[in-house]
């Protein structure tokens, strides 16, 4: 196809496999399009797609591959080959109208920093209730949609389900995820995640892509105003479409992008796989009593109500087959002591909890010290047992910030800590960032001589943690202090994959020790007007990794790391956040390595190389 000097608006990008009498339809309705580029990714066909496509439609840029690549590698194919500002994922057997194209392109220039915008997609047959959007899969979210409580989620929003209803869609709103099967993306925010994860053959993708770009500061939003058709299964190259062998990948790969993003311990993994299985089965039950109703009737079902029965009793069983663990772990069973320790986790957090219901003691003290974290959505119910145990500390902060980016009813236990000296402030969503960059823009000034000290919302914190910090402070007025440590691994003048970095075994400063939030970390003042000097570059070099980011301005402006002790501080994992699910996810996908790349430079390079290692036996074992 010869290129057009002038750049499109769109690039659509349609990923087929043996969808020739799918291609037709769609590309009448998108071709029309002004400003339009189409890529077709085939991927492997064998029903003449590929003749089909360049004699029909040679306007088309078709990229043909010798073999079945899978749903997300053959998009991040047809990236490569985009030249738009905004994306258009569309299945083959999927339709959108022009005017709802120029909806959703439109709404790109709305004040508010959309990443995924998605039409509000319905299906032919219009047995479905619910849409192809809704919440994180979390335990709660699975347990809302699968027992039907999400029923009632228009007057509670707090038991909105991991699909959304169309009935809680009237207006253009927020969720966490959108299909792939018509989803516009910007490229800024396409290039800020690095694209699909190719981890699951299909299914999945989609949801780990949108939570991925949330995490970076992006919306994701579904527009009432536009329309699209998908008719479910008619494109599946998984086997499982009508008469197909079933695929159960759907059910099997969002297990498994739970157990990835949240890092259950066994028995949250082992009741969300329950809750989902109890589901199914419940599905299951009702469509065998529908297919009994549909036999005594004179007039034939357009649906095959027996068939949908077994397949979702065998989805069912798929699930309950799945591993409990991640499956980037041995699948071992827990030890004995790893079972008392969870076991203490819950009645700490229990304590905790209990302690915030009925304490008026204040969380402020005379450390001098700033703290600043950040939560969202659902961790926001868990928030307060972090904040709690800062205020069981033996040093209490001068100040404690919750920086929250979107305006919802807060819980009962996080608005008592307000009035216990929690400052809770609105600001933009900065993905991790929103720990640290707000402060250092809005209130560095008026608290110019104040250390801040950051934290996860996910963690309980020991009870010197913070003492541990400022006694240390006193003593090391310029260093960056942290609980847990990494010791940057260099080999040859280039930095070592983030995984082979070991971990920081002294407490000597250095400029290779890189300091992680897990735990808690202390910048100095001084440190802080750096930061403030780079501004928002981060959006665009490291957008799912504060401490990288942090890291990189520390080493070029000269400002060592110490870790507390010589062994890292151990952390505990408030029980059912998976703990640190946002850097465990930035390693298992090597996103880490991509924003490190992005944030070192050779200037960098050379003075981590010219640094003295400290830990030198580890760093080179």
């Amino acid at each position: 196809m010869p290129q057009n000097l002038e750049p499109p608006r769109l690039s659509v990008i349609v990923v087929s496999f043996n969808s020739r009498h799918l291609l037709g339809r769609l590309f009448a309705s998108l071709l029309p399009v002004p400003g339009v580029e189409i890529i077709v990714v085939d991927n492997g066909s064998t029903d003449e797609s590929v003749p089909y496509i360049k004699e029909f439609f040679p306007e088309i840029l078709l990229v043909p591959m010798d073999a079945n690549l899978g749903f997300a590698k053959a998009v991040n194919i047809g990236a490569q080959a985009s030249r738009a500002p905004v994306m258009l994922l569309i299945n083959p057997d999927a339709h959108i109208s022009a005017r709802s194209i120029e909806v959703c392109l439109q709404a790109f220039n709305d004040p508010v920093p959309s990443g995924v915008i998605a039409p509000l997609v319905e299906h032919p047959e219009g047995r479905l209730q619910t849409l192809e959007a809704g919440r994180e899969p979390t335990l709660w979210r699975v347990a809302t949609h699968w027992s039907g409580l999400s029923r009632f989620a228009r007057a509670l929003p707090v038991l909105e389900g991991h699909f959304l209803r169309s009935d809680q869609v009237p207006n253009s709103r927020q969720v966490d995820w959108v299909s792939g099967s018509c989803m516009f993306v910007s490229r800024e925010a396409w290039e800020a995640v690095g694209g699909l994860s190719e981890r699951w053959f299909m299914y999945a993708e989609d949801t780990d892509l949108c939570l991925r770009v949330r995490d970076a500061g992006f919306t994701i939003r579904v527009l009432t105003s536009a329309k699209a058709e998908h008719g479910i299964g008619q494109s599946d190259s998984t086997g499982s479409g009508a008469g197909g062998p079933v695929s159960h990948a759907w059910v099997t790969n969002t297990f498994d992008l739970f157990k990835l993003r949240r890092r259950p311990s066994r028995i949250t993994a082992w009741t969300w796989r329950a809750v989902v299985a109890a589901g199914l089965w419940s599905r299951a039950i009702g469509y065998g009593r529908r297919a009994l109703k549909s036999a005594n009737c004179p007039e034939p079902s357009p649906i095959d109500w027996t068939q949908e029965s077994l397949k979702f009793r065998s989805h069912a069983h798929a699930i309950l087959r799945q591993p409990l663990r991640e499956s980037s772990q041995n699948g071992s069973q827990p030890s004995l002591h790893e079972r008392i320790r969870y076991a203490g986790l819950v009645c700490q957090s229990m304590h905790l909890r209990t302690v915030g219901r009925w304490s008026r003691r204040s969380l402020l003290g005379d450390s001098g010290a700033t703290i600043s974290l950040t939560s969202y959505g659902t961790r926001l119910d868990v928030v307060a047992i972090a904040i709690e145990s800062v205020g069981r500390g033996s040093r209490l902060p001068s100040r404690i910030v919750l920086w929250l980016d979107e305006d919802r009813p807060l819980p009962d236990s996080v608005r008592r800590l307000e009035r216990r000296g929690l400052e809770i402030r609105q600001c933009q969503d900065l993905g991790p960032h929103k720990k640290y960059f707000p402060y250092v823009s809005e209130d560095l000034d008026t608290f110019p001589e104040s250390p801040l000290v950051i934290m996860d919302d996910d963690s309980m914190l020991s009870r010197t943690w913070l003492e541990d910090l400022v006694e240390l402070h006193r003593t090391h007025p310029e260093d960056i202090l942290c609980h847990r440590g990494w010791t940057i691994g260099i080999a040859h003048d280039h930095i070592e994959p983030y995984i082979d970095w070991q971990e920081c075994t002294s407490s000597e400063a250095s400029l290779r020790t890189f300091a992680t939030g897990v735990g808690g970390v202390l910048y100095p003042p001084s440190f802080l007007h750096h930061v403030r000097e780079k501004g928002r570059q981060f959006l665009t070099k490291a957008p799912r990794a504060d401490d990288v980011w942090l890291n990189s301005i520390a080493i070029e402006n000269r400002y060592r790391t110490r870790q507390v002790r010589p062994q890292a501080s151990s952390v505990r994992a408030i029980p059912g956040t998976g703990g640190e699910s946002l850097a465990l996810h930035n390693v298992d996908l090597g996103l880490n390595d991509r924003q490190i790349e992005l944030c070192y430079t050779s200037t960098h390079r050379a003075v981590l190389t010219e640094e003295d290692p400290l830990n030198r036996r580890t760093a080179t074992t």
